[in-house]
This record gives C-alpha cells, structure tokens and sequence, in this order.
C-alpha cells in the first residue's frame, strides 16, 4: 500500500476585481488503505496547508487545534471516500471557496488539450447547462447548423451532464465546480482539424438535435505558454453596435491580447454611448491584467483589492491610462 500527496496550486482563475488563488490537493493511495495510509495521507494535506497557506495567521484559527481534532476522527472512517469528506471538512475550516481535495484519477485540473482545430463557437456554463454563446459566422459550427442559444448535451459518446458528475465526485467547491466542468467540456470540442465530432443539442423546448461538425486549422491570434499552460487561441471581439453602445469581448486574460483591448478602448471616447464587456465563458488568465483594463476605463486612480501571499502581497492598482474611455460601463 501507498500514501502520496502531490499538490497542484492553480493560478488560471482570476477576474476583474481581484484574484482568486484555487489549490487543489491530489490524493493517491490504494481504495483500502488502512489506517496507517490515511493517517500518512491527512498528514501530508495537513502539513502541505500548513506550509503554504498564504494566511501565516490562519484567520485566527488555530491550525494545530483544527488538525488534531480531525485526526481523532480518522479511526473510525472506511475508505478512500470517507477520508476526502474528512479532509474537505477540515479544508472548509478556512473557509475559502477556492479550496479543495481531488481524486488523483481526475484529470479535470490539467490544462486543456488543444490539437490546433476551431469549430467556430464558444461555449459557456449557464445556470447548469452547457450554452453556446456565440458561433462564428460561415464557421464549421455555423455551417452544421449549430446557433447561439443551444444547449449542448452530448460530445460524440460522453454525456455533458457525466462531465459534471465527475467534477462534483472529485469534490470541487461550488464555486470552482463550473470552471473545471467547462474545461473539460472544453477538452472533448478540442479536436484536430479535419475530425469530425457529432453533437447532440437542445434547441428550444423538447427539440433536439444531432449535427456532426468538421473541425477547420485555427489561424487567429495565440497566447505565449505560461507556466503549465500552453499556447492556446484568443478570442477578441470589439465593435460599437446600431445602438451606439460599444461592446468588448475576449476569452482569456492573457498579454497577447492586451494591445487589441487597449485599441479598442482607447479609440472609444466621443463616440459611444456606454460600453458592455463581456466576460461570459471567460477562463480567467494573469490577474495583474485586471489593472491595466481598469487603468483604461476609469479617470482616476483607485485599487482593485490585494492579492496576499504566504511572505508579503500585491496591491492591485489601477492607474488611469491616456485616452481612457470614461463613459458608462
């Protein structure tokens, strides 16, 4: 039998007013670990948190007491299950809700495959449902007969709602649970171009239907790698609409895009009546870049939030930029 502990930190979900830190701790060790593995296990989460916890003060609790009172109760658990229940009670001692353990077989945690193909649509999660948001125009997904507004339930042989299942199983916390069930949603669309994938897709009421859409190479804009994270597409969508409102939208929160967000904002002023950005279906990126967007939408200068880390923090501040747009938002 064995114990391991092997912590992944994942910075990839960040948004516009703050930054969110997600942890997730991977357990591995055989379905009958006795009670020696588990205690080997709860152990290695305890002393993991315990060393890397960005919060030195815990909050005010008190760690130790904390532990000490969840390993009294390891005698009596059965299973591989019952031990993650136990270590997320402990977990949600903290109280964060970015904060989970993970099944070491999930592989929702990992970067999304991507093999270089585009279907031409976006997808979001939507109140527990996989939506496609917006679908390119003369794209594959267009050409299939696919609209904005359908709701995918199955991606070939795989059943969305299964994707879900087994984000729920590992334990994500309700506030991660979406993220990394559209990952993987994310993850089976990823196909090479030239495959062929089949959808099955609500379109309104009790209609379905079942179009097979042809994958074409991507040849937009790219991010660079990041850390664990490869080079993947970006999506920008800047116009000003009939209405004269402007509207801005991108998928990723990476430097690659910053000079079209910068393009667009700064060409706005005197002529719009407000702007919308759209952050549907956006996986998040480098926080630090909140500012910079802020910088350019705001006349004064102000911060976000602080982002705080075991040995020092980051304040995050928005500075006003030339040619802002300061109209409504």
């Amino acid at each position: 039998m064995k114990a391991s502990l092997n912590p992944v930190l994942n910075n990839r979900f960040f948004q516009l007013l703050g930054a969110i830190w997600f942890a997730t701790l991977t357990l591995e060790f055989e379905s009958k670990a006795g009670v020696d593995e588990a205690v080997e296990v709860f152990d290695a989460v305890w002393h993991q948190v315990n060393k890397a916890y960005y919060d030195p003060t815990f909050g005010g609790r008190d760690w130790v007491s904390i532990g000490e009172r969840y390993r009294g109760e390891l005698s009596s658990i059965a299973g591989v299950g019952e031990l993650r229940i136990l270590l997320m009670r402990m977990l949600n001692e903290l109280g964060e809700s970015h904060f989970a353990i993970v099944p070491g077989s999930y592989d929702g945690t990992a970067p999304r495959r991507w093999y270089g193909g585009d279907l031409g649509m976006r997808t979001s999660i939507v109140k527990n449902r996989s939506v496609v948001m917006t679908v390119e125009e003369g794209g594959p997904a267009w050409k299939a007969g696919i609209r904005p507004g359908y709701l995918i339930e199955r991606i070939g042989d795989v059943s969305v709602e299964q994707l879900r299942r087994e984000a729920l199983n590992a334990g994500f916390p309700e506030g991660a649970l979406s993220a990394f069930w559209h990952n993987q949603i994310e993850s089976h669309l990823g196909i090479r171009p030239g495959d062929e994938i089949q959808l099955k897709l609500k379109t309104g009421g009790f209609s379905t239907k079942r179009l097979f859409v042809k994958s074409e190479r991507y040849d937009g804009l790219m991010s660079e790698p990041f850390g664990h994270i490869p080079a993947l597409p970006l999506e920008f969508v800047g116009e000003i609409g009939e209405n004269g409102i402007a509207y801005l939208r991108f998928n990723l929160w990476f430097p690659a895009i910053m000079e079209n967000i910068k393009r667009f904002l700064t060409s706005l002023e005197g002529k719009t009546k407000g702007l919308i950005i759209d952050l549907r279906g956006n996986a998040g990126g480098i926080g630090l870049m909140a500012t910079g967007v802020s910088g350019l939408i705001s006349e004064d200068e102000f911060t976000l939030g602080r982002m705080s880390m075991r040995q020092g923090y980051v304040n995050l501040i928005a500075y006003p930029q030339p040619k802002a747009f300061t109209g409504p938002v």
